[in-house]
């Protein structure tokens, strides 16, 4: 909870022993005392993972799978990414559960990373994503040179922003000098309406 996140942020910004700790799936941490104790994990010369990525000691840690996101686990998961530290190599963000992930974060984190070279997000709802959103994935794709492989899983409906909204987004990997395989599952509304122009000239 928030005291615990209070005293672990206390505990990191003091600490010179050790370098992995795992905080996933912590719910009841407000935004408030995730982002204190995510900013000690920034601030923090020591700590290479707030998210159980030790493959000295467990070598699957280098591959996290999370089947339902908290908000707490996106400021995690970005903090992680963005930090740089992690040997973090794959994500797969299956969400299969509903809702509405808030992906943006996450995505903006690959501006920043260099070591992740798989990344799945399910249940992403195009259709109700922001202009912003679009914005943050194309330039993530335009700077990002060691992500690999890239599954999006679209879940939400067809409308002819989220056909145009993906060509944007996609107009990224002109720049990208990284990706070699692109996977869009759900996405097969985008030829009904005549909007594949957008898309392959994005390709």
């Amino acid at each position: 909870g928030n005291s615990g996140a209070k005293g672990l942020a206390k505990a990191i910004k003091s600490n010179k022993i050790c370098t992995h700790l795992n905080v996933l799936g912590n719910r009841n941490i407000g935004s408030k005392f995730v982002d204190t104790l995510c900013n000690a994990y920034l601030g923090s010369s020591t700590l290479l993972s707030l998210c159980g990525v030790w493959p000295e000691g467990i070598p699957s840690s280098k591959e996290v799978h999370v089947d339902s996101l908290s908000p707490v686990d996106v400021r995690l998961l970005s903090s992680e990414l963005g930090k740089g530290k992690s040997e973090l190599i794959s994500l797969d963000l299956s969400c299969e559960q509903g809702g509405n992930p808030d992906y943006e974060a996450i995505i903006r984190a690959l501006e920043f990373n260099s070591r992740l070279i798989s990344l799945s997000c399910s249940n992403f709802k195009l259709d109700v994503q922001s202009e912003s959103f679009v914005g943050t994935f194309r330039e993530a794709l335009s700077s990002n040179s060691s992500l690999k492989t890239l599954t999006l899983i679209h879940s939400g409906t067809s409308s002819t922003y989220a056909r145009r909204a993906l060509g944007d987004m996609l107009k990224g990997l002109q720049a990208n000098r990284g990706l070699t395989t692109l996977r869009l599952d759900g996405f097969n509304a985008l030829s009904s309406e005549g909007d594949d122009s957008t898309l392959t000239t994005a390709l």
